[in-house]
């Protein structure tokens, strides 16, 4: 028979937003090969350029932050250069709330 591979997920319908906006958080590690890990201290947030509507599942660019999707917008970068906030930003922003 056929292998048949399965990605089986919930979405989360009331995520935790920034500004209104959904966000995914992009951070970077190391792994030495004695498996030692590092992560690096500054990360980003990537936004979406559209505020969080749960009433329209099929736009995207409301839903899914890559750069590739985004980008494809005529608002990409209206609030954040590039969608990216770094971790301060979030931070700053975060202690406003």
């Amino acid at each position: 028979g056929k292998d048949t591979a399965w990605v089986v997920c919930r979405y989360i319908d009331r995520p935790f937003l920034l500004a209104g906006r959904k966000f995914d958080i992009r951070a970077w590690a190391l792994l030495a090969p004695n498996y030692t890990s590092y992560l690096f201290e500054e990360g980003v947030a990537r936004t979406s350029s559209f505020e969080y509507d749960l009433s329209d599942l099929s736009d995207r660019k409301k839903h899914l932050t890559n750069h590739c999707i985004q980008c494809e917008a005529p608002e990409y970068s209206k609030f954040e250069a590039g969608n990216e906030l770094s971790f301060q930003q979030v931070h700053e922003y975060l202690q406003t709330q």
